[in-house]
């Protein structure tokens, strides 16, 4: 604690007197001018190849913010849904044209928002901003739409038939499917592995298993039912334990779960009830473990259904 007071001491000295640094383009690609051997090994061409790799990470991307009262949701970027055209003009008033700009997610939806937008009479009061991203990758373009999407009028929150519980655990989603009256209809889980993955495999599989959860969800015709878990004082409450289960407890990526689940939810029409967490795990093993025939996890995911 007194080394942590100190830290912050000087931090407020420093910033009282020191202007704060920004590092453009990144501080990896700062510091791989004397660390990488491709910039550092040809002290004659390492410069011009640094600053060529410098500009592409600095001005590689581009992203411009609609406007409601805009024809088509934005000034600079205008978007054709007859012929998948996307025209821009640039500084120097020269106009871009790229074609064949097909959303293969969402393009229903980008549709939709600029037909409606080039409808509208009052723009002004009503109209909705669509934001456009572009970015160079060398080889190729990525295009994206920025849109709100209108949540689903269509949303079954209905219990009548039932409700599917949800246990979200480090290596697995246990799930527990119930009917009107409270029985277990049917109980199984979803594993994954997440050792050794990086944030974005790790989000891919994860929307993989919810993928498969909500579905399930939609064919039994059932909200879903998690539980609202608070992660971080299990993360940091066994800071000198096992070294396996500190790792995996680091790798318990709740927040991206529960944001692929509402995500998917609202887009399938599905609802999520969020219930209070404490002691499912012992009540599910204490009352219906043994009785149900099945895991602890999916006795406690019976249990918040």
């Amino acid at each position: 604690m007194n080394f942590k007071k100190d830290r912050y001491e000087k931090q407020q000295t420093q910033l009282a007197s020191k202007v704060a640094g920004v590092c453009f383009g990144s501080k990896k690609l700062a510091r791989g001018r004397l660390t990488q051997k491709a910039y550092y090994a040809n002290l004659k061409r390492w410069q011009k190849r640094w600053q060529k790799d410098w500009t592409a990470a600095r001005y590689g991307k581009m992203t411009i913010s609609g406007r409601k009262d805009a024809k088509s949701g934005n000034f600079v970027f205008h978007y054709h849904p007859e012929t998948h055209t996307l025209t821009f003009k640039a500084i120097d008033q020269c106009v871009i044209h790229l074609s064949d700009v097909v959303f293969p997610y969402g393009q229903d939806h980008v549709n939709h928002a600029i037909q409606t937008q080039m409808n509208l009479k009052d723009k002004l009061k009503y109209g909705k901003p669509m934001g456009w991203s572009l970015e160079d990758h060398g080889d190729y373009y990525i295009v994206k739409c920025l849109i709100d999407v209108p949540v689903s009028p269509y949303l079954n929150t209905s219990t009548s038939t039932g409700m599917v519980g949800v246990d979200l655990n480090v290596n697995h989603i246990a799930v527990a499917n119930i009917n009107a009256i409270g029985q277990c209809v049917d109980a199984f889980t979803l594993p994954f592995n997440l050792e050794g993955k990086t944030s974005g495999q790790r989000a891919k599989i994860i929307e993989a298993e919810v993928i498969a959860l909500v579905d399930y969800a939609v064919k039994h015709h059932k909200p879903l039912a998690i539980e609202n878990l608070d992660t971080t004082r299990s993360k940091v409450s066994r800071p000198y334990g096992n070294r396996k289960a500190n790792r995996q407890m680091s790798q318990f990526a709740y927040q991206k779960m529960i944001l692929a689940i509402k995500s998917r939810t609202e887009k399938m029409g599905v609802a999520v009830y969020v219930v209070n967490p404490a002691y499912t795990s012992q009540i599910g093993k204490m009352k219906y473990m043994k009785r149900l025939g099945v895991s602890i996890h999916m006795a406690a995911a019976y249990v918040i259904a």
